[in-house]
């Protein structure tokens, strides 16, 4: 797949890119909201400062790479990981709640199988 590719007609591409935009919000949130910060803690992250900016970098150069199609493979593996990580971290500090709006692990598991569809099928 070359770089700035979009197929409206791929089912992937829309993928791709949606994985890619719904990573952003969450790396603005980190910028501009006390939250994140105290999930970081919460979950038991050390340095969970500096674990919470390393996410930030990585959901920005990850949604940019997804936007545009950039090694969607590569990036679509290194996401569902990040996101299974954010997955467990969710679970954690939920204390095993599944459901995303009692802040369980759902929307973070659901975007890690969504990436895993990108990066095998990109």
């Amino acid at each position: 797949m070359a770089i700035f590719h979009f197929d409206p007609q791929n089912g992937i591409d829309w993928l791709r890119v949606l994985c890619g935009v719904f990573l952003l919000p969450h790396a603005w949130g980190k910028v501009t909201s006390p939250g994140p910060l105290g999930f970081f803690k919460a979950a038991g992250f050390p340095q969970p400062a500096t674990f919470m900016y390393l996410g930030l970098v990585f959901e920005v150069i990850a949604g940019l790479a997804l936007i545009v199609g950039f090694w969607p493979q590569v990036f679509g593996w290194a996401t569902a990981a990040f996101l299974l990580v954010a997955t467990a971290a969710s679970f954690k500090v939920s204390k095993g709640n599944w459901i995303w709006l009692g802040g369980g692990c759902e929307y973070p598991a659901f975007w890690a199988i969504c990436c895993v569809i990108v990066a095998t099928h990109a």
